[in-house]
């Protein structure tokens, strides 16, 4: 029973040290991709659109504990209606 215990110990220890980030410590993905992607795979300048980020805080935001809001995410875009707005803007 001893050795049990100990194993027990152990593994709550190592469990301890894996432990998510508390939500102060969490990174901003967000500040993260505007420090680092500055260009597409196709070498054209990279920004984030505003309901990206805004999708991308919700869905990152820890809690006090360190855990997402979510297991699984889905995200949908109509991308023949947006493109449809920009070619008309570039008009």
């Amino acid at each position: 029973m001893r050795d049990l215990e100990q194993r027990v110990k152990r593994l709550q220890a190592h469990m301890d040290a894996e432990a998510p980030a508390p939500a102060a410590e969490a990174p901003d993905l967000v500040a993260w991709i505007d420090e680092r992607l500055h260009r597409n795979e196709l070498g054209q300048p990279f920004r984030l659109m505003d309901h990206q980020r805004v999708i991308l805080r919700v869905a990152f935001a820890f809690d006090a504990d360190g855990r997402l809001p979510w297991d699984t995410i889905i995200y949908s875009h109509d991308l023949e209606g947006y493109c449809q707005k920009q070619r008309e803007r570039a008009g």
